[in-house]
This record gives C-alpha cells, structure tokens and sequence, in this order.
C-alpha cells in the first residue's frame, strides 16, 4: 500500500488505487487484495468481460460498504445501495424522466447551461491561465441535473450556492477520500460537518419539492420534468389520483430528496470527468479534433454563433454526429467512469 499511494496524486479518488496496483505490479484482470486488518479481502475484477459475470449475468449482492459510503451523501434510501422490490419502486418512478425521448424535451435548458459552460471556458482561455476544469465540469453537471429533475436554476457556475456549497463540503470530507491521506482520517470535526452538510441538502431540497408541489396546477402546460413525472408514477402506483393531491406525500418527499441527492452524486463526477477526458484526449489528438470540427460544421453549420439556436430548434440533430459519438465513448472505454462492489454467495 505504501509504495502504491506515494505513486498517485495525494488526493486521488481512492478506487483508482486499485487499478494503480494492476498496472504497478502487472498484474492480470483480475487480482486479490488482502486489506487486513482493515478490511476484508477483495477480488478485483479489471475486465468487462469478467465483471459481467456478477453485474449482467449474475446480479450479486451490493457490498455493505456501499450503503455505509452513500449514507452521507443521500441517506439509507437511495438506489445505488438499494436492492430489491424498493429500488424497483423508485426506478420505476423517476425512469421515465431520464428516458432519451423525453430528455430531448429539456435539451434548449440543457443547452443553455452548456453556453454558460462555453462562456466560462472562453473566458479562462482569453486569461492564458491554469485552471482546473474538473470543477467547471462539475459545476455544469450539477446545474444541468437541478434543472432538468427540478426545474430549479442553482445557477452554481457563476456563483455559489448552498445546496451545492454543501454537496461539494460533503464529499470532501468523505472518510473513504482519506484512504491515501490518513491524517485527515482521525480529524474530530468529521462527524459534525458530515450532519451539517446532510441537513443543509434535505432542508434546500424538501422546500424545492414543497414549492414545486404547491405550483404544479399552475405548470400544467409547461415543461413535465423528472420530479414531476417520478410523482405521477408513484401516486398511481398507489391508487391515488396525482391531481387530487393536496398535499405532497411524505413518503415520497422523503425518497425524493435522497435520489436526487443520489443523481447529483451519481452525475456529477462520472460526467464531469467525462467531458475532462473528451477535452484531455482531443487536445492530444489534432487530427481527431480537426476531424470533429469538420462533423460540426456540416451538422450544425459554420457559423459558430448560431448553433445554440440550431440546436434548439432540432435536438436530434446531436444523434446525426456520429463522429461525436465515436469520441465519447472512446473517452469512456479508456477511462470508465464508476465501478461497483458486490459481495460474493455464502456457503
């Protein structure tokens, strides 16, 4: 452990620690590590060939370590560490508002988030100076995701905000981000600002979907959103007429706040370390990138100016750029962005 984590940057996420050991020590694609008296022993599997066997083919077990990690960020109730009959009552729900059809609906309030992520970018290039795009990326990712599941503007790329100041302050202080920097492990302050940062998000998000209930007679001919359509569901699922309500079941307040706690965290680092990689590589590559921007001009025009329009006018005009398509997933092949932990059969 030692001669790995003097290897990696101080602050790395701590599963990319076991892929430095595949590649440290040469090993296969799959290896054991024996984390006593830490932990218990792992399997490490390295190949998607062999991780299928007990993602796809083979559902196993969630670890208990992965309940015990998304605690903090969005509660017990939460489908990353949720199996079972719950976690298809609230997959069932919130499905319908992240299908593509229906996500194509909400692309002119995605784009607009992506033009201030343009701007920001063009601003810092003009400066000539280093900056760090991951949090650019993950700003843009939170943004996007408040939008489209609550119709709410954070507004958190070009000023703070407080559910995501909190969010941001939680994953800092994650006990799990400690692995390769153990003094921070032993800090007394932990537990206290891990129940802060937790009630901050529940208090910001129950008095959105408040607000969000209390107008939904009023939003009738806008745009549905996720929020919208995963009570839709839940309410029939019920017996229960959604517009008949008059007051928003606490039942689903409760599992609503933790999944959307659960798809800023789920989102926010898996895409926006997608978008640094695409950014990473293409810079590496000219003849990608000069490949790429020829798609765009045929696709979307050449005059860069109007694109956004373009794009507003006909959403589906992203699915005609195969190239673009090639490029992220590309990205993604060589740089997964989540894994997973699954505990293995009892004898």
């Amino acid at each position: 452990m030692p001669t790995v984590t003097k290897m990696v940057p101080k602050w790395l996420a701590p599963q990319c620690l076991l892929l430095a050991f595949k590649e440290k020590f040469d090993l296969g694609d799959f290896y054991v590590l024996d984390t006593w008296p830490f932990g218990p022993p792992m399997i490490l599997a390295c190949s998607p060939k062999i991780s299928d066997q007990f993602v796809v083919a083979r559902s196993m077990p969630k670890g208990k370590e992965v309940l015990d990690f998304m605690i903090p960020i969005a509660g017990k109730e939460n489908m990353v560490s949720d199996e079972g009959e719950r976690w298809r009552v609230w997959r069932r729900a919130f499905n319908p508002g992240f299908s593509a059809a229906h996500l194509m609906t909400l692309a002119p309030d995605i784009i607009e988030h992506v033009k201030v992520f343009c701007q920001i970018l063009e601003s810092h290039a003009k400066n000539d100076k280093l900056f760090r795009m991951e949090k650019c990326a993950t700003r843009l990712t939170i943004d996007i995701i408040g939008k489209i599941v609550l119709d709410t503007e954070f507004g958190s790329q070009t000023r703070e905000n407080e559910l995501v100041s909190a969010f941001e302050s939680q994953v800092r202080w994650m006990p799990i981000g400690a692995v390769n920097h153990p003094e921070e492990i032993l800090d007394l302050r932990r537990p206290f600002v891990l129940w802060w940062n937790s009630h901050v998000m529940r208090r910001y998000l129950s008095n959105q979907l408040e607000q969000r209930f209390a107008q939904r007679s009023s939003r009738n001919n806008k745009s549905r959103y996720v929020v919208d359509l995963a009570f839709d569901v839940y309410m029939k699922e019920k017996g229960l007429s959604p517009e008949k309500a008059d007051r928003l079941d606490p039942t689903f307040k409760e599992a609503a706040v933790a999944q959307i706690r659960t798809f800023i965290f789920a989102g926010h680092d898996t895409s926006s370390g997608a978008i640094c990689y695409c950014f990473y590589h293409l810079s590496r590559n000219p003849s990608v990138l000069a490949t790429l921007r020829r798609e765009c001009d045929q696709v979307l025009g050449e005059d860069i100016t109007q694109v956004t329009e373009v794009l507003k006018n006909d959403p589906h005009l992203i699915n005609k750029m195969e190239y673009l398509n090639a490029v992220i997933r590309e990205s993604l092949r060589m740089h997964p962005p989540a894994s997973s932990m699954r505990h293995g059969a009892k004898e």
